[in-house]
């Protein structure tokens, strides 16, 4: 215990006395809806060394991050044709590790930066634990078999899905459409470079300014692609007790190989650049979404701790190309056309500095939400650093 404690004090000695050439951050969050009301169960943790510098002047950046957790994610796509669904679609858990590392310099004092690096995953995909006979979303009756009110049905496995649900016989083994599918868990790695031009001064309560950015993937898993962002923002009252800013940004994003897995689709799909749908829906080779937001935001603190802010937005997208992994290994290309358009709100507060939680609420104006097709409003928790 006694060398426990002197190695805890000589950790917190050494991030003191160096603070100020660390960064920390948290991203790469999911959730699990079932747990903890939607506040994410995974993320991922990183810090980033800047104690010395390649060009006088400029940032050069280290970062190392790690991460785990326990998800929930959505299969839409027919395991056999790449179809996507309206029906039978199946809900499943995945347990996951990550790990990366990234190297970055600032140019013209910062105003850009480039950078490269290198992300690990490890996955292992598991039935729900929860989802009603039939892979449907009747809520209310999970409410009432938990309580033993209710008569208890049966849990549609993975095998149950892959192999009675579908018309064709797929296993999880097999199947081309989800690479991230397997028994034993499947490890993916990532390399990506980039850069970045930032003269954006953003916060919770101002956004001014303009950003760029963009980030080309490739994988030895056999999937590539590229994101490209541009982001404008501009303040149109400031006061000591409020601010009114209205911010534009605009994603353009190209995915394609024999085995793009989930991870990936939820974090570049059009469904997770347009607010409102589901994050892994409208998963086309080719994207581009447009983001609008009016943001009133209050300087003034509630108990000294809770700043709130609300937002307006109006997102507006196209997707188009292949779904992915159709078109592939086999697979006839199942081809995409869809225009997407939400109007929504959300409400929230930035608590302790160092979190920001909320509630969003979104009107489907064109396309579906993917799991509820027959909804078009939509109510979801809101967490993030």
């Amino acid at each position: 215990m006694k060398k426990l404690i002197t190695a805890i004090l000589v950790i917190t000695c050494l991030f003191g006395a160096f603070a100020g050439d660390f960064k920390f951050s948290a991203s790469d969050t999911e959730n699990h809806s079932e747990i903890l009301f939607g506040i994410p169960t995974s993320a991922t943790l990183g810090v980033e060394y800047r104690g010395f510098t390649f060009l006088p002047g400029n940032t050069t950046g280290i970062k190392l991050s790690a991460g785990a957790g326990y998800a929930q994610r959505f299969l839409l796509q027919d395991p056999d044709t790449g179809e996507p669904l309206r029906e039978n679609i199946q809900i499943y858990d995945v347990a996951q590790f990550r790990w990366g590392l990234e190297l970055s310099q600032g140019l013209s004092n910062d105003l850009f930066t480039v950078f490269a690096g290198y992300e690990g995953r490890w996955e292992k995909a598991k039935d729900s634990i929860l989802l009603p006979d039939g892979g449907g979303f009747p809520r209310k009756d999970n409410i009432e078999r938990w309580r033993g009110e209710g008569k208890k049905k049966p849990v549609v496995t993975f095998d149950d899905w892959f192999n009675n649900e579908m018309e064709a016989s797929s296993t999880r083994e097999n199947t081309k459409i989800y690479p991230d599918i397997s028994k034993d868990g499947k490890a993916f790695h990532v390399f990506y470079l980039g850069g970045r031009f930032n003269m954006m001064e953003q916060s919770f309560d101002k956004t001014q300014g303009y950003s760029a950015g963009l980030r080309i993937m490739a994988s030895p898993e056999n999937f590539y692609g590229l994101n490209a962002n541009a982001k404008g923002g501009w303040m149109l009252l400031e006061n000591d007790n409020i601010t009114l800013s209205v911010a534009d940004t605009v994603n353009f994003t190209f995915i394609d190989g024999d085995a793009v897995p989930v991870y990936i689709q939820k974090q570049y799909s059009a469904g997770r650049f347009v607010r409102g749908l589901v994050y892994n829906s409208y998963n086309t080779t080719l994207s581009i979404v447009n983001n609008m937001d009016l943001r009133l935001a209050f300087k003034y603190k509630i108990f000294k701790c809770l700043q709130p802010a609300a937002t307006l937005f109006f997102d507006n997208g196209y997707a188009f190309g292949n779904y992915f992994n159709t078109g592939h290994n086999g697979i006839a290309a199942v081809e995409a056309d869809k225009i997407l358009s939400v109007l929504g709100t959300q409400i929230e507060l930035r608590c302790f500095e160092l979190f920001n939680i909320g509630l969003q609420a979104a009107t489907i104006i064109s396309g579906e939400y993917a799991t509820r097709p027959d909804t078009q409003l939509q109510f979801k928790v809101i967490f993030s650093f």
